[in-house]
């Protein structure tokens, strides 16, 4: 197996576990507080890891973030709606693709702009925007396909608070996440390609 696989495949789990933390406090910790189940945090992350790197990758960051609610699903009965995959993973999957392509897309728009906000910010921004709202629109389509109870009231609920915070979140979150994603990634492939030079010196 290659190494940058290896790595990937070791990245992939480390975030795994973070997203899987992070929707647990949200979900069980933030909603006992409040009459509400936000993912302030753990759609931004995984809109954020969709759009870092190229259109291989862009289905990592929703997959996880669905898998880890279909698992939380069969955990808490609250979150008894998750445990139908079509609502739980397959938006999520979507949602990497709709955030990857608009943020390609824009960034070929303002590729040639002198405004550091409109080629790596906005991008980000707006991806992170069109993910989020892909999650809700999927996942509240789904919810009223397989004619979950209370849907009209988690619908009011969704509409009137949760989209609207989760689109601000994302908006501003999923840029500094992927910008330290991408920097991270970056530095790591520095290292490599000096590492391979001294090897190549010693060689000769």
């Amino acid at each position: 197996m290659k190494n940058g696989t290896t790595k990937l495949i070791a990245f992939s789990g480390i975030m795994g576990a973070v997203i899987f933390v992070v929707l647990l406090l949200e979900t069980q910790v933030f909603a006992s507080i409040l009459p509400i189940s936000p993912c302030f945090l753990s759609i931004p992350l995984a809109v954020a890891l969709s759009i870092w790197g190229d259109w291989k990758k862009m289905f990592i960051g929703g997959t996880i973030f669905g898998f880890c609610s279909f698992f939380m699903s069969f955990m808490f009965p609250s979150m008894i709606v998750f445990a139908n995959p079509l609502i739980s993973v397959l938006p999520r999957v979507i949602l990497g693709i709709t955030a990857y392509g608009t943020c390609v897309g824009i960034k070929k728009l303002t590729a040639k702009s002198n405004s550091k906000f409109l080629r790596n910010y906005l991008p980000d921004a707006v991806g992170g925007i069109v993910g989020a709202v892909t999650n809700t629109v999927l996942v509240v389509t789904g919810l009223f396909i397989f004619k979950f109870t209370g849907i009209e009231d988690a619908l009011t609920l969704i509409i009137s608070f949760n989209a609207l915070a989760e689109i601000i979140c994302c908006a501003i979150l999923v840029p500094i996440i992927a910008g330290v994603i991408r920097k991270y990634y970056k530095t790591e492939a520095n290292i490599e390609e000096r590492k391979s030079d001294k090897e190549n010196k010693g060689e000769e």
